[in-house]
């Protein structure tokens, strides 16, 4: 087996269709893609190379395991900077939210807010790297790179967990 070959596929998640992207069992890419939007494209867009090979039983599998809140291994390809944003990202509490100004505090960049977006839309690991818990500084939703309608149920998929807790 090729050990740079990135196996992908399509699964369905309780979001909606999701992009899996893997190698072995570690996870390196986890999102919603758009009607028409060709998965190797995202993928190479990703910085996960250009061998891919399509498994979408194991994409499901992966999967499942993630949206059932079982541990997988991950793998996020990015800068060192893009890795600090997206480690503030996962301090985010569950059901809560921060503005870019407060992932750049956290970071240690405050002037860096719109280095600190363009580092939050390259996020690769949707749902597990939190970047949907991010909101502008008046309050509002913002963007999100899979679209608002996701982004506002997967808050609110959180803050059913948070309240059933």
């Amino acid at each position: 087996m090729n050990p740079s070959k990135v196996s992908y596929g399509l699964a369905s998640s309780p979001f909606g269709r999701s992009l899996v992207a893997f190698r072995g069992k570690t996870l390196l890419y986890l999102g919603f893609p758009e009607a028409g939007e060709q998965p190797e494209d995202t993928l190479q867009g990703a910085r996960l190379g250009s061998d891919f090979a399509r498994d979408d039983s194991a994409a499901q599998w992966l999967a499942d395991q993630v949206f059932s809140g079982e541990h997988v291994e991950t793998a996020p390809v990015g800068t060192a900077f893009q890795q600090a944003v997206w480690d503030a990202l996962k301090a985010i509490p569950a059901g809560e939210t921060r503005t870019y100004s407060d992932i750049a505090q956290a970071v240690g960049r405050p002037s860096a807010t719109r280095a600190v977006g363009t580092a939050i839309g390259r996020n690769p690991l949707a749902w597990l790297i939190p970047c949907h818990r991010v909101i502008r500084r008046d309050g509002t939703l913002g963007g999100y790179r899979w679209g608002l309608t996701i982004k506002r149920r997967l808050l609110a998929e959180e803050a059913s967990q948070v309240k059933a807790a």
